[in-house]
């Protein structure tokens, strides 16, 4: 069961988080992030549901570490916790993942589970990291060859984010969260009949989060 201390933490990391998705989204509504070649687009609604799902995602992260075993293997998912949201409605908007983003989350993840191998004195843990970026990043390396360029590089990038983030936790959640994002966006595209490129780093994340938030489900259900 988690302690009312922890559960303050937890609460706190989620306001700090909601308060870094209000600066996201105020950073999404200048648009800053179109090419000139989109620039004549739509103007998006209002994307207030950045804020939201960034104190989620981070809450959820921080709901699976007070929870398991090893705290500390939740680390790595923190880069993603952060920008996923922001990731998220560039690409609903662009149909895009700029590197601009993608590069330092990638950077500030390996750092991540660089520092998580150090203090937990596992060589384990980079290992199955690599493992799991390796692993997503070929399956999305092999469907963009598949859908000829359907699935964007972009995702490709995003995959091996992901992969590496939740692959310390074991290869056997990557491989969930593929699965669940990949179900995910198939269900989508079937209801709305959508056509053309889908904007894939959502769902990729929402398979993301799924798996941590069983994990998170699990470990409570542990500690009971």
């Amino acid at each position: 069961m988690i302690n009312p201390v922890t559960l303050s933490l937890i609460v706190a990391a989620a306001a700090a988080a909601y308060g870094a998705g209000v600066a996201a989204r105020r950073n999404l509504d200048r648009l800053g992030y179109r090419l000139d070649d989109e620039l004549n687009r739509p103007t998006p609604a209002p994307r207030r549901w950045v804020e939201w799902v960034t104190a989620t995602a981070v809450a959820t992260v921080a709901v699976a570490a007070a929870a398991a075993p090893q705290p500390l293997l939740m680390l790595p998912m923190l880069p993603t916790a952060l920008t996923g949201a922001w990731l998220s409605a560039v690409d609903l908007d662009v149909n895009r993942l700029p590197n601009r983003v993608t590069g330092p989350v990638a950077a500030t993840t390996l750092a991540a589970v660089a520092i998580t191998a150090a203090l937990t004195s596992s060589a384990s843990v980079a290992v199955l990291s690599l493992l799991g970026g390796t692993l997503a990043a070929v399956v999305f390396v092999v469907s963009h060859l598949l859908t000829r360029g359907g699935i964007g590089m972009g995702d490709v990038k995003l995959a091996g984010i992901v992969g590496l983030a939740l692959g310390v936790q074991g290869v056997n959640q990557v491989v969930l969260a593929l699965i669940v994002g990949s179900i995910s966006a198939i269900i989508w595209a079937k209801v709305t009949k959508h056509t053309g490129p889908v904007a894939y780093g959502p769902w990729l994340l929402a398979g993301a989060w799924a798996a941590v938030a069983l994990d998170a489900a699990l470990g409570v259900a542990a500690a009971r």
